[in-house]
């Protein structure tokens, strides 16, 4: 049994692996949330990024408590260093380099991830699994759900594990959600699982999000939460969930916002339905956008 000083803790160390604020990109639609349980585990979520690269991690180490917590603030900082040595863009390296790593602290944790990359300029994901499944992408097109289905086990078992990468693409109108076993293993009253497929042949997660889709990022995270409350009959989840949500709405050509000087402020001012006259250029910043844009 956890003390309450342990679950204080550990919620404290686990609150502070998560970014302090959302990636803003132009065309690009992000939420994201960690649900937290009774019980305190090592879930979180991550977003890393270089130049026309924008990366998703979803992580849950096996330990729990606050030696689970550790190992995840451990296994992000590890993370963190490939984003800064320009190395995230492919799954299956970034994969197989962990694995050796955990593998070789010979401990008795090991990482479940879900990672996915974004190029921003070919607008395709690459996708590598270990441990957890997803993302689930929405496609505007056809209005339903596809699974990614790249199983392979958790980072830090065997060290001559093989993980691979998938490609897909992801076009106007497409949602992304990446999420914890958490959310795909919540069972109701009757033991059936929010992510297994019904009788109908669509899961409960996929029927929600398929009915969600016309809403914001944001509002899809919400909507999501309140299903599986429903669905459990239960407002705090059995297990942790950490989700993220990636819509996009319009597809950015990279040379229209590379090195613009005023990009942050034109992404506040489209966030404020150009409502917000605060976030409108003035002076010098006025002065420095009308020399980028000539």
């Amino acid at each position: 049994m956890q003390s309450n000083d342990e679950l204080s803790s550990g919620r404290l160390l686990q609150r502070s692996l998560l970014p302090q604020s959302i990636p803003n990109y132009l065309g690009l639609d992000i939420a994201a949330d960690v649900w937290t349980a009774v019980d305190l585990g090592g879930d979180y979520y991550q977003f890393l990024e270089q130049p026309g690269i924008l990366g998703v991690a979803i992580a849950d180490s096996s330990g729990k408590s606050v030696a689970g917590a550790i190992h995840a603030a451990l296994f992000k900082g590890q993370l963190d260093a490939f984003a800064t040595q320009g190395r995230l863009n492919n799954p299956t390296n970034v994969m197989n380099s962990l694995n050796q790593l955990l593998c070789a602290a010979n401990t008795d944790d090991a990482v479940a991830l879900a990672y996915g990359v974004l190029d921003l300029e070919t607008y395709e994901f690459q996708i590598g699994n270990a441990g957890i499944p997803g993302p689930i992408i929405y496609r505007g097109t056809t209005k339903t759900c596809e699974e990614s289905v790249n199983p392979s086990m958790a980072l830090g078992r065997y060290e001559g594990t093989a993980y691979r990468t998938l490609k897909k693409p992801f076009n106007e109108g497409d949602i992304a959600v990446f999420f914890s076993d958490g959310l795909y293993e919540a069972t109701n009253t009757n033991g059936d699982e929010f992510g297994a497929s019904t009788a109908k042949g669509i899961s409960p997660l996929k029927f929600v999000i398929s009915s969600l889709a016309h809403l914001s990022a944001t509002k899809i995270l919400t909507g999501l939460k309140l299903a599986l409350d429903k669905f459990s009959e239960r407002e705090i989840p059995e297990d942790d969930v950490s989700i993220v949500v990636i819509k996009l709405a319009q597809k950015v050509v990279m040379t229209q916002t590379r090195n613009c000087p005023y990009q942050e402020a034109l992404q506040a001012w489209m966030r404020s339905d150009e409502k917000d006259t605060s976030a409108l250029l003035r002076g010098t910043r006025l002065v420095e956008a009308l020399g980028w844009a000539k």
